[in-house]
């Protein structure tokens, strides 16, 4: 053979293995789009925002649902397939248009499983007092109420509920508030604004109620605010706050009563009045004159005696005011009605000296001396009469919670006669 002829024969064994090469490639692209193709499925998502609770009837399922198509890979585990699946079925929870369906989402009975020893209780809640919607189904929150006292006039605040089950939440949209100009919301200035599905509410919250729980809720539906706290979500970081709150907490029969605004049971608030208490003493004072020369004798104590509180800063060591300073004495100087009897005003003897009282303290001081004014000195040439005796005097200043009187004696041979009640202020203070 010639080398020519086994040239060309080599170039066409070439050429045929790269053809074959080529047509295999594109038969292998080929298979792989139609097994794309074949992995894509058509399930109904909705096709607008369905609240909970919804019944969706075999006439109505195409206003609210619509098949899409979706990548096998993408899909999530469980799945509502096909929509005679959501035939006469209610949704358990708020479904977002677009949203694909979980077989848990639809229920024939229409009802939410609660835990078990719990009920389902909805309470009102608006969207800025529930967490601004942030508390989904599943979560766990604490609910704090304000509930306002007629008596104490003031609101009282308090955990309610700590670490109760969301079960369910009612939201909606709404559509935002038209501009003057007609036109739909949006900063003002601006010509419309976001869809009627731009803004999110909130109307109900579903919880998981013990019995007693539902009692308690049921009583703050009567006047009180419910809000939310919604803690970390994360357990470690959750527990930490609900100890807390628990701590705050008052008791279930404190709560009803703060609902009941019953406070018979509280002690009353301390004064902040800040002046000291002052402490008094029974002290015996006459009810009226008792003269001078008098025995005072238990007879004489009830009948013209009488017990009066005085500060006890009043009542000093001078002070006859116990029955064994009375009884068996004698008054050697009158002894004035409603004051508190010196103790030199007493003797054992009846013809007993009177030494002037010097006491100490609020009780009083005693001086001695002649003011200007009680000597009667004669108009007449002075240097031609002869002077009149000086009087000598003694004067008890007692001060008592009506004010401070002064008393007025004569010291004379025969002892001190009482002459009466002075003005205070003047020299013979």
């Amino acid at each position: 053979m010639k080398q020519k002829n086994l040239i060309l024969i080599v170039v066409a064994v070439v050429c045929g293995a790269v053809a074959a090469v080529l047509v295999a490639t594109q038969l292998s692209a080929k298979g792989t789009k139609a097994a794309k193709v074949e992995e894509m499925v058509d399930i109904p998502v909705a096709a607008r925002d369905i609240a909970i609770g919804t019944r969706i009837p075999a006439k109505d399922v195409e206003q609210y649902f619509t098949m899409k198509k979706f990548p096998k890979e993408a899909l999530p585990q469980a799945y509502v397939a096909d929509t005679q699946e959501i035939v006469d079925k209610r949704t358990m929870r708020p479904i977002r248009m677009g949203e694909t369906l979980n077989p848990a989402d639809i229920s024939a009975t229409g009802f939410i499983q609660p835990p078990d020893g719990h009920s389902l209780m909805t309470a009102p809640i608006t969207l800025e007092r529930g967490a601004s919607g942030f508390a989904l189904p599943g979560t766990r929150v604490t609910v704090l109420a304000t509930k306002k006292s007629q008596k104490k006039n003031m609101d009282i605040v308090f955990p309610l509920f700590v670490d109760i089950l969301v079960l369910a939440v009612d939201t909606f949209p709404s559509a935002p508030p038209a501009q003057p100009n007609g036109q739909g919301g949006g900063q003002p200035g601006q010509g419309g604004g976001a869809t009627a599905a731009g803004f999110q509410n909130m109307s109900m919250v579903s919880f998981a109620v013990t019995p007693e729980d539902s009692v308690l809720m049921n009583m703050a539906a009567d006047g009180a605010t419910l809000r939310f706290a919604l803690p970390d979500q994360d357990e470690k970081k959750k527990d930490a706050v609900v100890e807390e709150y628990k701590k705050m907490r008052p008791s279930t029969d404190k709560i009803r009563k703060i609902f009941g605004d019953d406070w018979s049971d509280e002690k009353p608030t301390p004064s902040e009045d800040p002046t000291p208490k002052v402490e008094v003493l029974k002290v015996k004072v006459p009810t009226e004159k008792i003269e001078e020369g008098t025995e005072i004798t238990d007879e004489l104590l009830e009948k013209k005696f009488k017990l009066v509180d005085f500060p006890k800063t009043f009542v000093v060591d001078g002070a006859a005011y116990e029955d064994k300073d009375l009884i068996g004495k004698f008054a050697v100087a009158d002894l004035a009605a409603g004051m508190i009897a010196p103790k030199d005003h007493l003797a054992k003897t009846k013809k007993a000296k009177v030494n002037p009282v010097v006491s100490t303290g609020e009780f009083a001081a005693t001086k001695t001396g002649v003011p200007e004014n009680d000597v009667a000195y004669p108009k007449a040439d002075t240097d031609t009469l002869p002077v009149p005796a000086r009087k000598e005097y003694t004067y008890v200043k007692i001060v008592t919670p009506q004010g401070t009187v002064v008393h007025k004696y004569e010291v004379t041979a025969k002892g001190n006669v009482y002459v009466g009640v002075v003005t205070p202020g003047l020299d013979n203070e």
